[in-house]
Parts: C-alpha cells; structure tokens; sequence
C-alpha cells in the first residue's frame, strides 16, 4: 500500500504495482521494483535451444513451407508455417541439450497424402543436378501431370536451391541448375510432387546429402 504523506501532489511512498516511491535525503525519488524471473528448467533450456536451431532454417524456406503445409493448415487456426514448426521442432532436431542439431532426414517440408516413387536417381552435371524417377509405376490417386518440388539446401553457406512447380509427374526428369560458386559445397535434398491445382500433395522425400 502507498501513501500520500504531503496530500496530492506529492508522490506515493510505497509500492504502485512494480513502482515504489520514496523519500531519499528530503528528495522524492521513484523506480520500478525488477521482477525475479526464475531460472529456467532443463527442459525449458532445450526447447528454447531447438527453436534457435530449427527456426533460421525454416525461417529461409518459409514460402516453400507455405505451399507444403497449406492443406495441412486448412481449418485450423495456425498458419502453414506454423503447423510446419511444430512438426519439425518435434521430429526435426536431434541430439541432448546442450548438444541438439537439425535432424535432416527427420525434417518435413511438405505434408500430405498424394503418393511417392520410390525410385529417384540424382545425378550431377557441369551446371547443376538432374533427377530421374520411375514413371511406370501404378501409383493409385496420381496423375501425370503431378508436378516436382525440389529443395537443395546448402549448410556451409546457408542457401537454398527449390522448385515449386516443376516438371510433370510423367516426364520423369527434372534438371536445376545451381551457381559455380556451390561446387564442391555440401547439400541436403528434399523432392515431393503436388498436384496441378494445388489441392493434393505428398509428404517430403529426403534423398540424401551430397555433394555439388
């Protein structure tokens, strides 16, 4: 409780809320009471560090998240983005606090049912990579003109190399050309096929790492 001791147009000696006022050598002097933050728990600790781990990469590949959880978002009130970190915060990091790091083949950029071959084969040229995939296969629920979605993400220098809407399903090659200044650079690559009008597509495929 303050007091008003020289009526009201002194100032309260005491505490307001976080504010405490009092007389210091005849002088009227206010400041705010720091609130004590308790320290966080282990367990806090390493969520907190899987968010810092996790969330620069997402944040990089946040438009092709966008169109890789957008059904999953449907009806919901989180973003695409959103349903993409909770995810990826729960599957995508490995390791013990201290120690976590981002689980590549444990990642998910893309969410949803439209099926998958099995079968790709990644190969390099002068100028960048071609992928190749079985077109034969009875996949149920697909059609020829599925599209590819590529992401090549390079660690070492923190870029991203995508296609949202490549080639058709029944062509069964897609190339992608990647700057001179990636050669020999390390790279994490992810493939899913969305259907032409955007209403289907299949959960994210990790391929591997390479290197360009």
């Amino acid at each position: 409780m303050a007091i008003l001791k020289n009526g009201i147009l002194s100032g309260p000696l005491g505490k307001v809320g976080p504010v405490v006022g009092y007389m210091r050598r005849g002088v009227y002097v206010i400041r705010s009471k720091a609130e004590v933050t308790p320290p966080r728990t282990e367990k806090q600790k390493a969520t907190l560090q899987r968010m810092q781990v996790l969330s620069p990469f997402l944040n990089l590949i946040s438009d092709y998240l966008a169109i890789g959880f957008q059904l999953e978002a449907e009806g919901k009130s989180r973003t695409p983005n959103n349903e993409a970190k909770s995810y990826n915060l729960k599957y995508g990091v490995k390791g013990q606090y201290p120690n976590q790091e981002i689980d590549y083949p444990g990642l998910k950029l893309t969410s949803g049912q439209l099926p998958i071959p099995e079968d790709f084969q990644l190969e390099f040229e002068d100028q960048g990579l071609k992928l190749t995939w079985n077109t034969e296969g009875d996949l149920r629920g697909t059609s020829p003109k599925d599209q590819l979605m590529l992401m090549a993400y390079f660690p070492e220098s923190d870029k991203v190399v995508k296609i949202t809407a490549g080639k058709q399903r029944k062509s069964g090659l897609q190339f992608k050309r990647i700057n001179a200044q990636l050669r020999g650079k390390t790279m994490e690559v992810y493939v899913s096929f969305i259907s032409e009008n955007r209403r289907a597509i299949s959960n994210s495929k990790y391929l591997g790492r390479y290197t360009f």
